[in-house]
Parts: C-alpha cells; structure tokens; sequence
C-alpha cells in the first residue's frame, strides 16, 4: 500500500479540468519521505556522482516510508510541461517526477512529485509514479468525478489527536474522543468524492504528527481528493506572531507536501523567503462542488480575487458548480490575520465588489472557516468547523461536516462525538449502514 493522503485539484490559475466539459483532469501527486539518507537524497537530486562517493564512503540508506499525497499544481514550469505549452492533450500518465529536500522547515524531508492526467468520471485511473530511489509507486482507483456529478465530502478544521507536540490536545487524543481513530474510519467507509482540512493541520511542528495520521490512512481514503488551508499555527507554532520562535516556527513551509514544486515557491526557498501568498491560494471544482482556498495571513489583490471567481462564470471551467467553498482558517480576525482577509469579511468583501466577482458567482459562494474551536452554522451562507480535539471553545470538542453538492441543492450534515466511545461508534455505523445511507441514519444533524 502506497501512503498518500490524496491527490488533490491544482491551485491558482491552473485548472484541474482544462474546461468545464473535458473528459480528462490534472492532479499533483507528491511522495514524501522521512529519514532520507545522505546517499538517497543525493539520488532524488540526480547526483549520481555525489551518490557514489557516499556509497563508497560506506554511508548505508536509513530512509524509510513515512508520509506521502498529492498537492495541487497542474503541470508546473519548474521543468514540467505547462498545459499552456501543450499543443494537443497528452496521454493518460505522469510527467517525469521531479524531487528536492524541504528547504526551510522540516528538512530532514524529502518530496518528489509528478503531474498526473486523470480520468473525469466514475472510471477510476492507476496512477503510477517513481519514487525517490528508483521505487515505483502505484495508485490504483484514483477518480475525479465529472462536471455535472452531484459529489459528496467531509470538512473539518483544527484536527488535534496528540500530546506529544508543542501544542497539547486536550480532547481528541485516543484515551478521550479519538480524532484520529473517528476520521481515519469515517474516511474509508464513508463513500467521499473529496476531504479538506481548514488551518491548523495537526498542530504539527516537524511533520511528525501529519506522517502519523497519513500514514495511518487507508487506500480508499488515500486515493480521495484532499486539500487544505494555512493556519495560524501552520506558520507559528505557538499561533501568534507575538510569539514567534526563530528555527523553530515552519512558516507555512511544511506546505511544500501540498504545494509542491510551483516555481514561485522554489524561487521563495532559494531566497529564503516566506512563501508567497500563491503558495495557499487556489480554486478547483470536483463535480457540483468549486472550492477557492485563501491564506488569512497574506494579502490577495482584486486581480487575484477576480482570476478565481472568473474560474466558475460563465465559459469557465467550473461554471457547473452548484456551490462554491470560499475556504480559510481565520473565522476572526486575529493571530496574524491581516485585516479583511477572515473568511467572512472576504465573503462580504467579494459580495459587493463586482469587479472581483460578478454576481452569478457570488450569490453561489458558502464560507467556511475553522480557528475558533466550534462547529456551527454562521447566517444563511456560512459555516465554521474548528472543534476537532483543541480546547478552547464552547459545544462540542470533536466534530465534522459532510457536503452533498446536486445539480440543484447543498446538504449539510454535521456530526459531533461528544463522550469517549462515540468516535467508535460513528465509525461502525458508518460501515454498517454503507453509503450513502450512513448520511441520514448515524446520528448526523442537517445544517442545511
């Protein structure tokens, strides 16, 4: 089994479906590997003589498999063939894979990755790509749903399931509600098309907590579309800039596992910057569904907001989309979040500038957010699902939310595990039951 924690839909202004009808979609597939010796990591960097000399030198490989997934750049111009250079549709496959160490944090990492053309519909794609070391890795069952596909997914934000980090979990650890053992089951029966975490990915410092949980996923889940958005203590550790820890904050660098290779953001590593504002915004459809994923913490101009919403208009490649997720962490704004960018003031920000966004799209736009440790409905047109383990928030400690995205509707169901033992019978009904049936009959409450 190859551990991914999935494919994901491109970001920017590289669509994963080249038009709103195209048969074929691209996704980013990205391995990631821990403990990587100096002789591998030279072969990952195609040093063949440098390899050598080590090899020589009696330096034994250490590596061993610890995370790997899927971050979203169609074809990127780092090497890459862009579609924008592509004379006529390539064949089913991968690109040449391509690899480097994490530059600027977690660099005891490595990544390689590839750009897959896929399959759009319900005939699922083997993707099969080189590892580092010359392994081959294959993907089977890898599905992008087709434009007019009603799709289902799972949302949830600030996922905390370890204390062993700088960041105690006070409620999602195995001995109390179990985040982990509740989303890693939900995802392997629960019969879902995409899953997005929002901002604070497993409180993480070094990536030990995110091999944990990817590595714990199964093949179904693995193979699931995934994206994510930049938290505040994805950038500080301790999740304010007040508070900040030279070499030891990541910055939002350990978002390389998702934005891979994009040339803007080696350019950033090379300068050592702190990645570009590009590096967390992105826009992709999956089916019915349209998602534009933004970074609080960073400043996006009119042009950026109107090259998105652009993407689901008319002629557009995600112009089927019923509902369109505007996606961020910051449900206030607080903890490093530049003024106006908190997913509801860009919700009001691009409802009354139509220079951004023209009014078809608008009217569409649902957003959601996570930071503040609750999960609930905010009005008419948004939602916040940040209790997953942390502390601090009042109502439930662990919950999440799964999207039904039709031609004409948008379901939301939310469901809590509020005691020890819930999580594992969530799980077990969601088996039991299968889908899509589980949806209404394992204790869920509709939101919409």
């Amino acid at each position: 089994m190859w551990p991914a924690h999935g494919p994901t839909c491109p970001r920017a202004d590289t669509p994963c479906a080249e038009s709103a009808d195209a048969d074929h979609a691209w996704v980013r597939v990205t391995v990631v590997r821990n403990g990587t010796s100096d002789e591998e990591a030279a072969r990952w960097r195609g040093d063949d003589a440098v390899a050598r000399r080590l090899r020589a030198a009696g330096v034994a490989a250490t590596g061993s498999a610890s995370l790997a997934g899927a971050s979203g750049d169609a074809p990127a111009s780092d090497g890459l063939s862009r579609l924008d250079e592509v004379d006529a549709p390539p064949p089913l496959g991968c690109t040449p894979t391509r690899n480097s160490r994490f530059v600027r944090a977690w660099t005891h990492l490595h990544r390689a990755w590839a750009s897959c053309r896929v399959r759009r519909g319900p005939t699922p794609t083997t993707i099969t790509v080189e590892e580092p070391g010359g392994r081959t890795a294959r993907l089977p069952g890898v599905r992008v749903p087709a434009s007019r596909a009603s799709v289902r997914g799972l949302l949830v934000g600030d996922p905390c399931f370890s204390n062993g980090g700088a960041i105690p979990c006070a409620f999602g650890t195995p001995d109390e509600l179990d985040v982990r053992g509740l989303l890693t089951g939900v995802l392997d029966a629960g019969g879902f098309d995409f899953w997005t975490v929002l901002g604070d990915n497993f409180y993480d410092a070094t990536g030990a907590h995110a091999r944990e949980f990817f590595g714990g996923l199964s093949l179904a889940a693995k193979r699931t579309l995934f994206s994510t958005v930049l938290g505040n203590h994805d950038v500080w550790v301790l999740g304010h800039p007040a508070l900040a820890q030279p070499g030891v904050d990541p910055l939002g660098w350990g978002f390389a596992q998702y934005f891979g290779g994009a040339e803007e953001v080696r350019a950033a590593e090379r300068e050592g910057d702190t990645p570009p504002p590009a590096a967390f915004f992105f826009h992709h459809v999956v089916g019915r569904a349209g998602f534009i994923g933004f970074s609080s913490a960073h400043v996006l101009g009119e042009q950026d907001w109107a090259k998105a919403c652009a993407y689901f208009d008319r002629g557009g490649a995600g112009e089927n989309a019923t509902r369109v997720f505007l996606m961020a962490h910051w449900a206030l704004c607080n903890d490093g979040c530049v003024r106006g960018m908190d997913a509801g003031e860009a919700y009001r920000g691009l409802l009354s500038n139509r220079r951004a966004c023209a009014e078809s799209v608008a009217r569409r736009l649902v957003h959601v957010s996570g930071h503040v440790h609750v999960n609930g409905r905010v009005g008419e047109s948004g939602m916040v699902v940040g209790a997953a383990g942390m502390s601090g928030g009042p109502g439930d400690r662990v919950g999440f939310v799964v999207v039904e995205v039709e031609e004409d509707a948008l379901r939301v169901t939310y469901f809590a595990a509020r005691e020890s033992g819930d999580a594992q019978r969530l799980v077990e009904c969601v088996r039991r039951e299968g889908e899509p049936r589980w949806v209404a009959r394992c204790g869920g409450r509709r939101w919409w």
